[in-house]
This record gives C-alpha cells, structure tokens and sequence, in this order.
C-alpha cells in the first residue's frame, strides 16, 4: 500500500478494519501507522487529515491493542529468558519522553512519585525511578496488569524502588480530618495517556493534591489523535482547576506530548 500524501485519509480508513483478534495485523497496522503518523513534530496540526469520528476510535483500539500485546510480549520474555530493558520497542521512545518529563518538573531524589496506569509492563515508572533516583508508586486498576507488572520489577530487582497499587485513581481517598487521602503524599504526579475516565480522575486528583505537587498529564495532539483520543486543553476540566504551564509536544517517532499543570487556588 502506498502512502502517498493524497491517499491518507484512505490508508487510515483501510487500516482502521484490521481486526483486533488477529495479532500479526495488528503489530502490521500498528508498525504502519507510526510510519504514516510519526514522521513531523505533534504540534504541527496544519496537515492533519480528516476521517469520521468512527474511523478514528477503531484507529484508537487498533493502537491500544497494538502497545498492550508489545507490552505483554515483552513482559513474557523478561520472565522467561533473559531480556534488558533497551530490547523493549518502545524503550527509546519512552527513555525521551520521560527525561523530557523530568527536566519539566525538576525531578530530583527526593520527591515522591504516582504514575496513574502503569499497565502491564511499567516501562515509564522504570524509567522515572533510574532518571531520577526517586520512589515511585503505580495505580493501575487491572489485577491481571498489577500481577504481571510485580514479577517483572521482581525480576529486574526494582521492588524496592517501584511500588504497583491496585486502585482505580478515580476512587482514591479525598483527604479528612483523620486521614490525609492518598495523594497528598506525592509531590509529582504523572497522569497517563490512557488512564480513564479522565475527567473523573483529574477532579480527584484536584480534590487531594497540595499546592505544592507538580502534576504531568500525558495527551496526543496533531496526527497522534489518530493513534489516542486527544484531550482539549481549554476544556474548563483543565482550565478552571488547573494552571496550565510548560509543554512538551512529541517530536519526530515519538507519540505522547506532556504539559506540566498546577492546582488552582
């Protein structure tokens, strides 16, 4: 298939039928759309094609599907046979996005960390703990992805500096008069692309968090909505509850943009 600029629309539209069952399309259709998708900087929005809405969730589930088996195949190599971290696909790509996300908010040893959806391989946490030094916890609401995710750090010997939580972020403890909730402990707190309901989760956190806790929410913008749901940033969920400050928008093969937020007052 060729991916001329004119024909698109067409490309996504096609690959947008690849099944979910069938795991050899997937990596196919997942390996195609960065190539389509990943080649400019995210901020440019000046040439993003234009599809049904429908098109592009399937495109969503189609990439969702595509990260989860890389994750899940990896996690399986890392406990079976030997495996190092740079074998991971993804490793250099995420390795950029959180030193970005560190040099953001100043990461140092000591602050405290919660990464919002962590997933079955908890490559981001991994990454924010060797970078920067400091302890890091993970919400993650999959049971399944919880137990997976332990094993590995098991395996790798990271136990002691990651910790897996299995919580939905939405439901987390609000601070009382005899508890302070379980946010207010964090000083950095990294919201996840695909962490849902979002809106739900980002009311708690505001709800929980202090002055002081600088919070990184993860989104897609530009050609990178076609491979995750885009969030609008002058939606009044982040505008009345949260300053919003410094960004890092997804460069060349890279598909996750950061912006740095702060609770409003």
């Amino acid at each position: 298939m060729t991916n001329r600029p004119n024909n698109i629309p067409d490309t996504l539209i096609a690959l947008s039928k690849t099944p979910l069952h069938d795991r050899l399309a997937i990596e196919r259709a997942g390996l195609q759309l960065e190539k389509l998708l990943l080649q400019g900087s995210a901020e440019n929005h000046q040439n993003t094609p234009e599809v049904e809405d429908t098109v592009r969730r399937d495109l969503h589930s189609i990439y969702e599907s595509y990260e989860t088996n890389l994750e899940e195949d990896f996690a399986k190599n890392a406990l079976t046979s030997y495996a190092q971290l740079s074998d991971y696909r993804l490793y250099r790509r995420f390795s950029r996005l959180v030193s970005n996300e560190c040099k953001l908010v100043h990461t140092t040893s000591g602050d405290r960390l919660l990464f919002v959806g962590s997933g079955p391989f908890p490559i981001s946490a991994i990454l924010f703990s060797a970078i920067s030094g400091a302890q890091v916890d993970c919400y993650e609401c999959s049971s399944t992805a919880c137990r997976i995710s332990k094993e590995i750090l098991n395996k790798l010997g990271l136990s002691g500096r990651i910790n897996i939580i299995h919580k939905t972020a939405q439901n987390a403890s609000l601070p009382t008069l005899e508890s302070p909730g379980d946010y207010t402990k964090y000083t950095i707190i990294i919201v996840g692309l695909l962490a849902q309901p979002k809106a739900d989760i980002l009311h708690r956190i505001r709800l929980s968090i202090a002055a002081h806790t600088r919070l990184i929410i993860r989104y897609s913008e530009g050609n990178r909505t076609f491979l995750y749901k885009g969030i609008d940033l002058e939606d009044p969920l982040y505008s009345e509850l949260f300053e919003l400050g410094e960004k890092h928008h997804a460069g060349p093969d890279d598909s996750v943009s950061s912006v740095v937020a702060m609770p409003r007052l």
